[in-house]
């Protein structure tokens, strides 16, 4: 038996469309997708599609942040290995591929674990 995935299309903003083309250039299929993610004004647009160093969240709002830094640095002045975890998608081995060169710049020996896909 065949289930049916029913697929709902947000209707479009046609206000935030021709505002998007219009001010920053892009096409309405892009300016839909901005308007889907919840951005409304020709700023926040901006910033997303143009990200600045300054308007990164502060990593350290991250829970036990500190603490990971700080196992971190014991690691490298006790010149232990370390062992870094991911998951087998595109942003999980991005970001594992990311931390471990990090890592190693900072003259650490790395390995690494990513779970079988099944």
């Amino acid at each position: 038996m065949r289930s049916h995935k029913v697929l709902n299309i947000t209707q479009p903003h046609v206000h935030i469309q021709n505002t998007f083309q219009n001010e920053l250039g892009i096409s309405k299929i892009l300016a839909q997708i901005l308007a889907n993610r919840g951005i409304r004004t020709v700023k926040e647009a901006e910033i997303f599609l143009k990200p600045k160093i300054e308007h990164l969240l502060d990593p350290y709002t991250f829970t036990d942040m500190h603490k990971a830094v700080g196992l971190v640095k014991k690691a490298q002045a006790a010149k232990e290995g370390v062992l870094v975890f991911g998951d087998y998608d595109v942003d999980g081995i991005t970001a594992l591929t990311v931390l471990k060169e990090t890592l190693n710049k900072m003259g650490l020996e790395v390995s690494h674990h990513l779970p079988k896909r099944t």
